[in-house]
């Protein structure tokens, strides 16, 4: 072999190593391409967390919300920050090859691009099941871990099957209590509307525009504000009319007193007391870290789903 076959045998071969090596993830907002898979990753999103713990690859910083039940098992992961602020100065001396944010350090993207890449991964909320697979298809992919993902997926599609089964026909509602006696339903399009999907649940209330933004939360004691709680109380009454054969309940205190309350809040609710899911126990009280703070890690929907056939079969 001449000199020359020799370099362009040898420049060859790093050419295909770098690109066996290189890492590659499509995330909502663009891809990131590495030299090598990240060693050391942050994440400020709870479901990148949970479906990482799935691969079976290593998370070294997470929010500061370990003391949480559902978290617990990562006591060892150091707390870089809160889930809205991240600590600039924990990420700058742990120094991470990659950061990914969620929807409440969504606005941090700028800043932490300084400490490393950032990504981000978004649902929408008419189309959250396609995003979802999406999602975690893509993150699986970057770290070569893409068959375990489809693994999992098949498990969640067929135990979503067995659900919408033991749902035929059946009506739901989700509903958040928030406390004194307020209730918020969510429809479809409303950040818990993919609940229906999830269930196999035909919703008794109507749902969001897709061609119409949601309003931006109004001011207490405005008029918006006011309108919005009569519209809230008409939904309530579209429910106590229509009597769905479920509720899907989000206690929002329960999420930092760890204490349920919606149940009483339930009973003594002059409408919905009187609906025979409240009468005859057809309640799914929500688990609220699993929904609100996790929500779309590969474990952590199988699991709701598969506790969702338990109670409801």
């Amino acid at each position: 072999m001449t000199k020359l076959a020799k370099i362009l045998s040898f420049c060859t071969a790093l050419t295909l190593s770098s690109q066996v090596m290189a890492f590659e993830l499509t995330h909502s907002e663009g891809t990131i391409k590495l030299d090598k898979t990240p060693e050391t990753i942050a994440t400020y999103d709870p479901a990148v967390l949970d479906s990482l713990d799935y691969l079976g690859i290593e998370v070294d910083l997470m929010p500061n919300i370990q003391e949480r039940p559902a978290f617990k098992k990562y006591a060892d992961l150091k707390p870089a920050g809160t889930l809205f602020e991240p600590d600039y100065d924990v990420l700058n001396e742990a120094k991470p090859d990659i950061i990914f944010v969620a929807r409440r350090t969504a606005a941090k993207q700028e800043e932490l691009s300084k400490v490393a890449p950032v990504a981000f991964y978004s649902f929408n909320n008419f189309n959250y099941f396609e995003d979802f697979k999406t999602n975690n298809l893509n993150l699986a992919k970057a770290f070569g871990k893409e068959a375990e993902a489809q693994a999992k997926l098949d498990e969640i599609d067929a135990d979503m099957k067995k659900l919408h089964e033991i749902n035929k026909d059946k009506t739901g509602v989700f509903m958040m209590v928030l406390g004194n006696g307020r209730v918020a339903p969510h429809v479809e399009g409303d950040l818990f509307g993919f609940s229906y999907d999830l269930f196999g649940l035909t919703p008794v209330l109507e749902g969001r525009d897709p061609n119409t933004p949601p309003a931006p939360r109004p001011a207490p004691d405005s008029p918006e504000a006011k309108a919005a709680a009569e519209a809230r109380a008409k939904q309530v009454t579209e429910i106590a009319e229509a009597n769905p054969d479920w509720l899907i309940v989000f206690d929002r205190q329960q999420l930092t007193s760890n204490e349920l309350t919606a149940d009483k809040t339930l009973q003594e609710h002059p409408e919905l007391g009187q609906l025979d899911a409240v009468k005859n126990n057809k309640i799914i009280f929500i688990e609220p870290s699993k929904w609100y703070l996790i929500t779309g890690g590969l474990n952590n929907i199988h699991n709701i789903v598969k506790q969702a056939i338990e109670e409801m079969k």
